[in-house]
C-alpha cells in the first residue's frame, strides 16, 4: 500500500514499481510528493495507476532484456 494521507492509499502497488527510478528519479514517490497540499481528481487517481501499471511493465521487460544479454 501506498498510503497519501491518513485515510487513503493505493493498494497492490507492486515493490518493483516502487523502486523503480527513471532519470534518477523514483517515478511514483516523486509524482505524489510534487502534489502534496492538493486533492488528487479522479483524472490524476487513474494518471498514478497507468504509471503504476506502465512501470511494473517496464520492469518485467528489463528483466527479460537482462537474461537475454546473458546469454
Amino acid at each position: 500500500r501506498v498510503w497519501i494521507n491518513d485515510t487513503r492509499y493505493f493498494d497492490n502497488v507492486p515493490l518493483t514499481a516502487w523502486k523503480l527510478f527513471v532519470s534518477g528519479y523514483q517515478s511514483l514517490d516523486k509524482w505524489l510528493k510534487d502534489r502534496i497540499g492538493l486533492t488528487l481528481s479522479g483524472d490524476d487517481i487513474r494518471h498514478f495507476q497507468m504509471m503504476v501499471v506502465a512501470l511494473t511493465k517496464t520492469a518485467e521487460l528489463m528483466v527479460q532484456i537482462d537474461e537475454c544479454t546473458n546469454i
